[in-house]
C-alpha cells in the first residue's frame, strides 16, 4: 500500500501545476513514505536467517537501502539532459515517471520476500 501511494504521488506530481496541490501530493507521498520505512524496517528484521547474525546481516540490508543513491546520478543527468529552456518540464517528467515506475517494482518484488522469522543462534 505504502509503495503504491508514493508511486500515485509521483505520478499526480506530473499533473499538478501549482505549489499548494503539489505541496498536497507531497504530504500524500511522506504519508506512504513513513508508512513504507516503518514496514521495511519490520519486514528487513523479520527476515534475517538469524538472530547471532544480525549487525552484519543488517549491515548488509542498509547498504541495499542506501545503494540507490549512489546509482542516482543518471536521474540527474537524465534532468539536466531533458530539461532544456523551454522543455523544462520534460526532465521532471521523465524523473518522476522512473521513480513511480520503480516505486511499481518494488511494490511486485517485495512480494517475493519470504515470512522467515530469524532463529535463535
Amino acid at each position: 500500500m505504502a509503495g503504491t501511494l508514493m508511486a500515485g504521488a509521483a505520478l499526480l506530481l506530473l499533473t499538478v501545476s501549482s505549489l499548494p496541490a503539489a505541496l498536497a501530493v507531497a504530504v500524500l507521498f511522506g504519508l506512504g513514505y513513513g508508512a513504507f520505512s516503518s514496514v521495511d524496517w519490520a519486514l528487513g528484521s523479520d527476515a534475517m536467517p538469524s538472530s547471532g547474525s544480525y549487525a552484519r546481516d543488517m549491515g548488509i540490508w542498509h547498504v541495499a537501502f542506501v545503494a540507490p543513491q549512489f546509482v542516482s546520478l543518471p536521474m540527474g543527468i537524465l534532468l539536466d539532459t531533458l530539461g532544456t529552456p523551454g522543455h523544462e518540464r520534460a526532465g521532471y517528467t521523465a524523473v518522476f515517471g522512473l521513480a513511480a515506475l520503480f516505486f511499481i517494482a518494488g511494490v511486485l518484488l517485495v512480494r517475493n520476500v519470504p515470512e522467515n522469522r530469524a532463529q535463535p543462534a
